[in-house]
């Protein structure tokens, strides 16, 4: 019997952006802080570098 999986979901950078920033804020960052995080977070995983832990 073959397991089947949900649909796998896509988000615009953008998008995705929006949503780590203000996980960030909503953590305490300020507005500057949870930018530049995100940003560079998004980077590195474009890059292939992401952070698995």
């Amino acid at each position: 019997m073959r397991e089947t999986f949900p649909r796998t979901k896509t988000y615009t950078i953008e998008s995705l952006h929006q949503k780590v920033q203000n996980r960030f804020e909503q953590a305490g960052l300020s507005e500057y802080q949870s930018r530049e995080m995100s940003e560079q977070l998004l980077y590195a995983e474009m890059r292939g570098k992401g952070n698995k832990g």
